[in-house]
C-alpha cells in the first residue's frame, strides 16, 4: 500500500507513530522488541500492540501520537523548517 499526504513529512500520523515506536524500541530493548514481534504474529496490528504493552487504557493510536510529537519536538525535525519552492506540480525542499 502507498500513502501520502500533501503536508510536511514531520506532521503526517504515520511518519509520527514511526517515530514514537522506534524511539519506544531503542528505549526498552530487546524482550521489548520481541514481545511486540510476538503480538504481530498473533495478528494484532502494531499501534494495538505497543498498547497492550504499555497499559495503554485509551486509544493507542492518539497516545502514540502524543509521544511521538514529544520525540520530534526533542530532534527538532528538520523538515519542520523546510521551505517549499516553486518546482511546478511537484515543489521541491529547500532545506
Amino acid at each position: 500500500e502507498v500513502f501520502g499526504q500533501d503536508i510536511p513529512v514531520c506532521e503526517q500520523a504515520a511518519y509520527i507513530h514511526m517515530i514514537a515506536e522506534d524511539s519506544l524500541l531503542q528505549e526498552r530493548g530487546k524482550i521489548f522488541r520481541q514481545r511486540i514481534l510476538d503480538l504481530k504474529r498473533k495478528g494484532h496490528k502494531t499501534e494495538p500492540a505497543f498498547g497492550m504493552l504499555l497499559g495503554i487504557q485509551t486509544d493507542p493510536y492518539a497516545e502514540l501520537l502524543v509521544y511521538g510529537r514529544e520525540v520530534l519536538k526533542k530532534r527538532k525535525c528538520a523538515l519542520k523548517s523546510a521551505k517549499r519552492v516553486p518546482g511546478g506540480d511537484r515543489g521541491e525542499l529547500n532545506i
